[in-house]
């Protein structure tokens, strides 16, 4: 199969929007692969990684917590439920 990347329509995308793509496909490695590239592309979707339930499959990975300290969001204060993620004050 050819990797969803190949079409030109994903270059209009972000780098986390694609992520949620192979998060949906459960490839874990290449949805932080692609989480590293926006932040090193400094994307403003990472604001919303933590909050959005799309990056839940992701969550009990390491990765995603050291992903969450490089930008600055510490991942112990994220509460998740149910498919309901929230931030804890």
């Amino acid at each position: 199969m050819a990797s969803p990347v190949a079409s030109p329509m994903w270059r209009i995308g972000t780098s986390a929007s694609l992520a949620m793509v192979y998060i949906g496909l459960d490839d874990k490695d290449d949805a932080f692969a692609l989480l590293d590239k926006a932040y090193d592309e400094h994307s403003f979707s990472l604001a919303f990684v933590k909050v959005h339930p799309a990056f839940d499959p992701l969550r009990s990975d390491r990765r995603f917590g050291d992903l969450m300290h490089r930008i600055r969001l510490s991942p112990s204060r994220v509460v998740h439920s149910g498919g309901i993620v929230t931030t804890s004050l």
